[in-house]
């Protein structure tokens, strides 16, 4: 599905620098390295537990920790349309979360869900983290839309659109893989980790935290 998603891109989308995380828990993970990607685009072998989102979003900010923005895309969505990548980094600049519609989701309002959010490389560093911690995969965009609502930090993007899979598509055979499965066997977890760690725990410090470094 990589080659989907690295095949959408167009025009100014390939000027984008695009980092591919990948890890040999993976059995295909050798199958990414044949592929023929855009020449902005570098394969980074994350070596250890890196098997799930939430794991590569952090080994990213590690791996790249004075990036201008860090910006989530899945090999299971692809780009409508070019022209999409470059505006939701000038709008997450340093300090705001942008977003995009993902196809799906747009019913809802952004402060009850924002998919696939661009964070300016100055907020990720002072959060600390780029995904929660204690989050797999689900509930990690959930944490990361709850601080741009409670410190007006969001900025809708949703003329610019990414497609993805929906969930018919997903349970097609050649699509519900042994990834897709193990990711929604942890997933059954995430909202109670959410409250527990993030609502409860780490919510108020990690807002603090930005606040002062948003004045300092």
């Amino acid at each position: 599905m990589l080659k989907r998603l690295a095949d959408s891109f167009k025009g100014s989308d390939l000027l984008e620098p695009v980092a591919v995380i990948i890890c040999p828990q993976d059995p295909t993970w050798r199958e990414y390295l044949k592929l023929r990607l855009p020449p902005k685009w570098t394969v980074h072998i994350a070596h250890g537990e890196y098997s799930y989102c939430g794991q590569k979003m952090n080994y990213a900010l590690q791996r790249f920790p004075n990036a201008k923005f860090y910006g989530i895309l899945c090999d299971d969505i692809w780009l409508d349309a070019e022209g999409t990548l470059g505006p939701l980094r000038e709008a997450a600049g340093d300090w705001k979360i942008s977003f995009p519609s993902d196809g799906l989701h747009d019913d809802q309002k952004p402060e009850h869900l924002v998919c696939f959010p661009c964070m300016g490389g100055k907020l990720v560093r002072a959060i600390g983290w780029w995904a929660h911690p204690s989050l797999l995969h689900n509930c990690i965009d959930s944490v990361i839309t709850d601080i741009g609502v409670k410190l007006d930090l969001l900025v809708n993007m949703r003329q610019y659109r990414f497609r993805m899979l929906d969930t018919s598509q997903r349970a097609q055979p050649e699509n519900w893989d042994e990834t897709y499965q193990r990711v929604e066997r942890i997933n059954l977890d995430a909202g109670h980790i959410y409250h527990l760690m993030w609502e409860k725990v780490d919510r108020e410090p990690t807002l603090n935290r930005i606040k002062a470094a948003m004045t300092s």
